[in-house]
């Protein structure tokens, strides 16, 4: 598979989901290219709010991969402020 292959799949996967977004159940999984498009970012901005508490934290998958909760990112986008200050408050 050649790099300009990969690159389209993952475009392909990323479409998907958010096509889906409002479907997907809470417990499904959202990787990080999905997510930044999601919150109108970059990945290392998703990253860089992951660590800094601001953002729901990743999920460690099996095959070296992770994820995002697809309820906490819901919950997130509803109310970014109320979720950061929720989330610091019982941190």
């Amino acid at each position: 598979m050649t790099p300009d292959d990969k690159r389209e799949a993952r475009e392909r996967r990323i479409k998907d989901a958010l096509a889906h977004f409002d479907q997907l159940p809470d417990g499904a999984f959202l990787r990080v290219g999905a997510v930044a498009r999601l919150r109108g970012c970059g990945p290392a901005t998703i990253w860089r709010h992951a660590r800094a508490g601001t953002f729901p934290a990743a999920v460690r998958l099996p095959g070296r991969s992770t994820g995002w909760r697809v309820g906490e990112v819901r919950e997130y986008l509803k109310s970014p402020a109320t979720w950061a200050q929720r989330s610091q408050a019982t941190a």
